[in-house]
Parts: C-alpha cells; structure tokens; sequence
C-alpha cells in the first residue's frame, strides 16, 4: 500500500477478513500499483485462470472512472468479479476484489466453452470442471446485494466488534450415570468404525449402488457430539473435512491417479469451507462418497500391470498431443512392442484403439457446443486429419460427427 500506517493495514485485513467469512468467496485487496496488500481466499486458482495485470486494469479504470462505485467484471474464462475503490481520508488508495464466483451453473455445456474460446488443452476438462464447481453461483439479486454491501464497507473504515463471553456451567452427573455413558459411547464408536470400514471398501471397489445404500445409513457417521458446541456448522464442516480425506485414500486405494484424486479433492475442500449452512453441508455429505465412487469407476486403473496403467495415464493426460507409441513407451520407460502386446491383452484394445475412444469420448461433448465447427473439434481433440476424425467417429457412434451435432442442437 502507498501508507504505512499499522492501523490502516488492521483495518484492512479486518474488513477483507469480514467480507470473506460473509461471503465465502475470495477477498484481495490492491494498491494502486496492484501489489497485493491484503487478502483471504478459500483454495487456490489454476494458475492459467488466476487474475493478470491486464484484469486489474480493467477494474482500475472503472472505479477511477466514478468515484464510489462498484465495478461488475467478468472475463474471458466466464469467471466474475466484484471491484469496489477503498478510500483513506478522502484519498482512493487501492480497491478491493471480490472473486470468482459465478452466475451460472458450469454444466458440461459451460466447461466445453471455456475450454473451446480460450484454446485449453482438452485433457485439463477435469481440473476445470472441478474448479469451477468449487465456486460460488449468485443470482443478480444476490451480485446486487454484494456490491451494495461493499459499497458500504468501503465507505467508511471496519472496527472490530467487542465481544461479551458469560461462564458456561456443567451440570453435575452420578458415578452410575458416566459409566452408562462410557458404555453406550464405546458399542457407538465400535459400530462406527466397522461402518466406516465397509463404507470405504465399497468406495474402493466402486460399487455405487452399494455405496448408496451405505449412504442411506451413513448417520452414525455424523452422530458424533459437536467437538465445537456452540458452531454447529463448523463441527459439521470439521467432520466433513475428515470425511473428503477417508474418501480421498480411499480412491487411490482403488487405483486412481493422485492428479485426479487432488482435483476432486481440492474442489471439495473449497465447498465445504464456502458451505453456507448445514442443509447444505448435509447434502455435501452424501455427494462426496458418490463422486469419489464414481471417479474409481471411471478412472481406476487398479486391475492392470503398472506399464499398462502408466500408459493409459499418459494418454488421459496428454490426449490434445500426438501420442506415439514410441512417445508413450518413452515415458514409462518400456519397449514399444512389448508395451503393445501388454496393452491389448489387458485391455482388449490396442493403444491407438484406446486413444480413438478417449479422444470421441470428448469430441462429443464437444460438439454439442453449438457454435463450435466440426475441424475445430477435431483438432482440440488430437485429430490432425478431418476425414480420418470422421471415419473414427461413425466408427465408433454410427453417425457422422455434423449429424452428432445436429442430434445434439435438437
């Protein structure tokens, strides 16, 4: 910041502190040079999608535009931000930030424009589609309300509440009545562990239809007292976090790449600190195992010999780029034709095989973007031939990729 008065900067924090545990979305401050002076933030932001010097700008210019307003922003990866100047005796020394969130739901149709205008690498789909589901969607009544409330705030400079804190009493129990407790406490706890074991193992196994019915009893689960009485809320967010952690060791058990597991975990972890109430977080509870389940039963590579496995890493990562049966073996490192053989006897499927499914796999998601051309889709995929797409394609779908489309637009 331009001043180095101490008081100033509390006074800073304390309102970016505020506004964060309020909305639970992101709160930066910048000086007017955009050096970052204050902030809270709840996770972390792909560096392709963080804000730049060109953002800052942008907001910049609208509030030295008009003197206390606030700047409604969003950019090319459809993330939103509010901007409001902070002033100190009169004097506009930074403004602060307020992002990302969103006014959408990022269905897949959402995650396929991002990717498509702003030329992302098809195999980062999962990471951007967990990012974004981590984010806060807000109504305009709600982006309305935010930006008068900032407005506000920004106005005049926050002071910290005095808080009063009166003695809390324990009530007084018998011998008789504590040893009941242990007892009964001890058969609640044995039975939770034992739920606790099949509940994982079948997270592992990626049995979804067994998981939901775990799920259904899974409230033993949450029956432990609150460790924080008097924030039922943040008990209930506590226990979830151990929660995303069991399913999280859980699905690597099951044999799924760490990458995967961290950005289904990493997303998670965002929603439950942003949860704003225990309805919510209730229902959180239940999403989590199902998404874990759901990762294992699409990505679990468990059953494979490790050169197999590495390959068909390689390829799910990396599936914009060549992919050369000798570029693959390189990176395991194994002989290409025995990587060949091992591939095809383990997956009924040769390597190009495999490649071709992964890669009309998203095409098709893809197309169903309206205003994407079928070359475009071809080469974001990994297709450098247009006519050998379309064959693959009415190979595997039994329609050509333009009548894929047109299925899809109706």
């Amino acid at each position: 910041m331009e001043t180095k008065d101490n008081s100033l900067s509390t006074s800073l924090q304390a309102l970016v502190n505020s506004l964060h545990l309020v909305t639970k979305i992101d709160v930066r401050f910048y000086d007017m040079d955009f050096e970052l002076s204050a902030f809270r933030i709840g996770g972390s932001i792909p560096t392709s999608l963080s804000l730049d010097k060109s953002d800052l700008e942008h907001m910049k210019r609208a509030i030295l535009a008009e003197k206390d307003i606030c700047c409604y922003y969003i950019n090319s990866f459809r993330l939103e931000y509010i901007a409001s100047g902070y002033y100190h005796q009169s004097r506009l020394i930074g403004f602060l930030v307020i992002g990302p969130f969103l006014s959408l739901i990022p269905d897949l149709s959402f995650i396929s424009d991002v990717i498509y205008k702003n030329k992302f690498p098809v195999s980062e789909r999962n990471t951007l589609r967990q990012f974004y589901q981590s984010l806060s969607v807000l109504s305009n009544n709600d982006t309305n309300a935010l930006s008068h409330i900032v407005s506000n705030m920004t106005a005049v400079e926050a002071s910290p509440p005095k808080v009063a804190i009166t003695d809390v009493s324990t009530p007084f129990k018998t011998v008789e009545a504590l040893k009941d407790k242990v007892e009964e406490n001890n058969t609640i706890v044995e039975a939770r562990y034992e739920h606790e074991k099949r509940f994982l193992d079948t997270i592992t196994m990626g049995d979804l239809e067994k998981l939901k019915d775990l799920n259904k009893k899974s409230a033993i689960f949450f029956s432990i007292p609150d460790r924080i009485p008097n924030d039922p809320t943040r008990s209930f967010k506590n226990l979830l976090f151990v929660l995303n952690t069991l399913c999280r060791t859980a699905a690597r058990k099951g044999g799924v790449n760490p990458i995967y597991i961290h950005n289904l975990s990493e997303k998670f972890a965002i929603m439950i600190e942003k949860a704003p109430n225990l309805p919510f977080l209730k229902k959180l509870s239940e999403i989590i195992p199902i998404e874990y389940c759901e990762l294992v039963q699409s990505h679990s590579t468990s059953g494979y010999s490790p050169i197999v496995r590495q390959a068909i890493d390689y390829i799910n990562l990396n599936l914009e780029s060549s992919l050369a049966l000798t570029e693959i073996a390189d990176t395991i490192p194994s002989n290409p034709s025995h990587l060949s053989r091992k591939f095809k006897a383990e997956t009924g499927h040769t390597i190009t095989e495999y490649i071709n499914q992964q890669r009309v796999k998203e095409a098709k998601l893809l197309l169903e973007q309206k205003d994407m051309s079928i070359t475009d889709v071809a080469f974001i995929v990994g297709f450098n031939d247009l006519n050998y797409f379309t064959r693959v394609f009415k190979k595997m779908t039994q329609i050509t990729p333009s009548q894929y489309a047109k299925e899809a637009s109706n």
